[in-house]
């Protein structure tokens, strides 16, 4: 499996948010299709993509979203800056 656009847009997407979780929602609002499917398919060829959760009252963990493992996050390039604002005002 090689690295598609559309994989490709998805790291630069997660790279952008850092080590903030993006759920299934914060991707298809960023207009990836089928999320789910693509985190899988990252994870098939290999890129580090880590999930992210919490802790809830009960015991159980709730899943918060994903991010890229810390040390295959890069300072986010200036033409993709407005969509990193998006990010952080979440």
């Amino acid at each position: 499996m090689r690295l598609t656009w559309r994989r490709q847009e998805l790291l630069q997407i997660l790279r952008e948010a850092g080590k903030q979780p993006l759920t299934y929602r914060d991707l298809e609002a960023f207009g990836i299709q089928q999320p789910a499917n693509l985190i899988y398919e990252l994870e098939l060829i290999g890129q580090p993509v880590e999930r992210v959760y919490r802790n809830r009252a009960s015991g159980t963990k709730a899943l918060v979203g994903f991010r890229l493992k810390a040390d295959e996050q890069t300072v986010p390039s200036p033409a993709r800056r407005s969509r990193s604002a998006v990010i952080r005002n979440r």
